[in-house]
């Protein structure tokens, strides 16, 4: 048996600069916006978000429950109304100035934003309605130097900075951010006020922007082609059946995993009977205390060239729409005619 931590593999649906995407949840995506240091993150849904603000660009989703998302930035904006030379502070990055705090009131039905930096990059689901009259949300207080992973609820302003672990660290783990039930629109922006303190405004002098991208989080999961045999030998003439195990892991549970999904190296898991019955089941493969998922597909359906190929990838998604992707080696002995 050969495992392999799959490098994440992403479809490209669009790439472009936009104020609004649309993207289905039913495959991997990619989105690129650009964010105005003028954005208003509460500038949304039509509403006004302060005094010289601009409306906050947004993505759209289709309406899913649990859509988890890897949002990155890059670039720099401030407030003084220059860039350079030299202004002071720096230049911000998505992060956020480090040495002072924000502490703005939220308006338009969307929650207070409070933190440890200035003009980070924020993030707010909506569920593509008007909120201006209904109530706020409580904060999401951010902690610049410690940025974890969210599932902010509807209407709750958020902290993404550049999307990774610490403080303006390219090297940083990327985060993943997962919407609310109901949620159809991600706006993005920053959020400024005279002193980062109380009502919303002071935009109209703000310059710079950040490149965002916006995308489907893939989890890497570990699979075993034929299990029990090294190398993993295929003959793609075979009428017969491939068994894959995929394996529960403390964070991913393969029970979850919604058969009809799954696609290895573009065969589908094979059906029998009248009701058409996919032939996956729930079994404990290896020594740990998680069930693992195993199941058979069409070997003849397998999109793979015995000449080229050395490994197979299997896609799919959980009960609740998140994508995983895992890998392991081949070894194909005959290509049919």
């Amino acid at each position: 048996m050969t495992n392999s931590r799959i490098i994440q593999h992403l479809f490209l649906y669009g790439l472009g600069i936009f104020t609004a995407g649309v993207f289905s949840n039913a495959l991997a995506f990619e989105e690129t916006v650009t964010v105005d240091a003028r954005a208003g993150i509460y500038a949304v849904e039509g509403n006004t978000g302060g005094s010289g603000s601009i409306p906050a660009p947004f993505v759209t989703f289709d309406v899913n429950t649990n859509d988890l998302f890897e949002i990155t930035a890059a670039g720099y904006v401030h407030w003084s109304g220059r860039l350079s030379p030299n202004p002071s502070p720096p230049a911000i990055p998505p992060d956020g100035v480090n040495t002072y705090g924000t502490n703005i009131v939220g308006i338009n039905g969307l929650s207070d934003t409070v933190g440890n930096s200035r003009m980070p990059l924020l993030g707010v689901f909506t569920d593509g309605t008007n909120p201006v009259s209904l109530p706020k949300p409580t904060p999401l207080i951010w902690d610049k130097d410690a940025p974890t992973s969210l599932s902010p609820v509807l209407r709750q302003v958020f902290y993404i900075g550049d999307g990774r672990s610490g403080y303006n660290n390219s090297s940083g783990a990327v985060l993943r951010y997962r919407a609310p039930n109901g949620a159809v629109k991600l706006f993005l922006g920053v959020a400024d006020a005279p002193n980062f303190s109380g009502t919303p405004g002071f935009y109209a002098d703000n310059i710079g922007s950040f490149v965002v991208t916006v995308k489907s989080a893939v989890i890497p999961v570990t699979i075993d082609i034929k299990p029990g045999s090294d190398p993993n030998s295929i003959n793609l003439c075979s009428q017969g059946a491939l068994p894959v195990v995929i394996f529960s892991e403390p964070d991913f549970d393969a029970t979850q995993i919604d058969p009809t999904t799954l696609r290895l190296a573009d065969a589908e898991v094979k059906m029998v009977g009248k009701s058409e019955k996919v032939l996956c089941h729930d079994e404990y493969i290896n020594d740990d205390a998680y069930l693992d998922k195993v199941c058979q597909f069409v070997t003849v359906d397998l999109a793979l060239d015995g000449e080229v190929d050395t490994t197979a990838t299997i896609l799919g998604n959980l009960l609740d729409g998140t994508a995983f992707e895992g890998t392991d080696s081949v070894n194909l002995v005959k290509d049919c005619p």
